[in-house]
């Protein structure tokens, strides 16, 4: 650690003190964009384009003074927790007019959204010990070269890779506008932590602060105070190393949830399909009037994991636990007793989801007359 050098706003001013520094935490943006067109013959017009953008955000989050972590000085602080974002998307189109009165139009398109938060928890900790000792427990300011407080240097990133493939008929056939496609679409979303969301990383943390430690029968020295007897025990615990807490989350996997290895992430790899088709015709009855109909029908399936990491509750023979079944089982049983057999964990398919949307809506144009009175204009 370097000798402090701010002695008025930071510690108790006696015991601790603070250290004061700048510190180069940049930011950089930079976007490209590129398209093509290109008619084959009179009839297909294709288009592409694809857009990238890449953000590098080095945040405070995670700070080393101590010159401990590679590629940093003794002294110097040094950001050291990444937050990159790199979204891009690709899209292809072919217009086709199939006849002068039908036009067809297909599009692909690819979209990736991926972020990270990333830090430095993962070094190997000081003094060959088997865990980071932070000394004055879980905070952002602790007593040691670089923090490893868990709300700030918790490593996460998401990689979202959505594809969709959609075809749009359109036919004009006498008074009539006739309109039909469909769509398919794949969401892929690949997420992964090294936290638990409640201040425990996947990193071996000793906290060193006096709770959990008992003091009732420690023989103070004559010149502490018993008003200070608190203070007292609060450094003590620092200088020695007492540890009051040690802290580390593990991953289980597998239907028997087997324990993963230190230092492993948590992470889903989940996928989205969903489907669409529709049909709908404007039809243009009088001059004044227009009616559009139409039908469409959605089917979204529910996310599945591409390992199998998915869990409900089940019975034991497998079949998913349906809450007003089980419900009314608990009823039955309370009224004449049965065995009851035993819930467990295990894997079990969702349900889809789909949807019929018909619509129909009417048009009714009135076209107001413009009347010139020739007084009013002076003829």
């Amino acid at each position: 650690m370097p000798l402090p050098n701010e002695f008025l706003n930071t510690g108790d001013r006696y015991n601790t003190q603070g250290f004061r520094s700048t510190i180069r935490a940049p930011l950089s943006q930079n976007r490209y964009v590129s398209r093509i067109d290109h008619d084959f013959g009179t009839h297909n017009r294709f288009f592409g384009t694809y857009r990238y953008m890449s953000l590098s955000n080095i945040t405070t989050n995670m700070v080393d003074i101590g010159g401990a972590l590679p590629g940093t000085t003794f002294g110097t602080p040094a950001a050291v927790a990444p937050r990159p974002q790199k979204p891009s998307y690709w899209v292809f189109g072919l217009t086709t007019n199939v006849r002068p009165t039908i036009t067809n139009d297909v599009r692909l398109n690819y979209t990736r959204n991926f972020w990270q938060w990333g830090s430095a928890s993962a070094a190997p900790p000081l003094l060959g010990l088997g865990g980071t000792l932070e000394i004055g427990g879980e905070s952002s300011s602790a007593l040691i070269p670089y923090n490893v407080n868990s709300q700030s240097v918790r490593q996460r990133f998401w990689d979202g890779q959505d594809k969709m493939v959609k075809d749009d008929l359109t036919w004009i056939k006498g008074n009539h506008l006739v309109q039909a496609g469909g769509m398919y679409s794949r969401n892929f979303d690949f997420h992964s932590r090294t936290d638990n969301g409640q201040g425990i990383n996947n990193a071996i943390v000793y906290q060193s602060t006096s709770a959990n430690i008992d003091f009732g029968n420690y023989g103070y020295p004559s010149s502490v105070p018993s008003s200070q007897q608190t203070n007292f025990n609060t450094y003590y615990a620092y200088v020695i190393g007492f540890v009051s807490q040690s802290q580390l989350v593990y991953t289980r996997s597998g239907k028997d949830l087997t324990l993963g290895k230190i230092g492993d992430s948590a992470f889903d790899k989940s996928v989205i399909p969903s489907y669409n088709v529709y049909v709908s015709d404007t039809w243009h009855l009088k001059p004044l009037v227009t009616l559009t109909y139409g039908i469409s029908y959605n089917l979204e399936m529910p996310p599945y994991e591409i390992n199998g990491k998915q869990v409900s509750l089940v019975d034991p023979d497998g079949k998913p636990v349906v809450a007003a079944d089980y419900l009314a089982q608990r009823e039955k049983a309370a009224l004449a007793p049965i065995a009851i057999a035993a819930l467990v964990m295990g894997i079990a398919p969702l349900v889809w989801l789909n949807a019929i949307d018909p619509s129909v809506q009417a048009v009714l144009a009135k076209v107001p007359q413009l009347i010139l009175i020739g007084k009013a204009v002076g003829q």
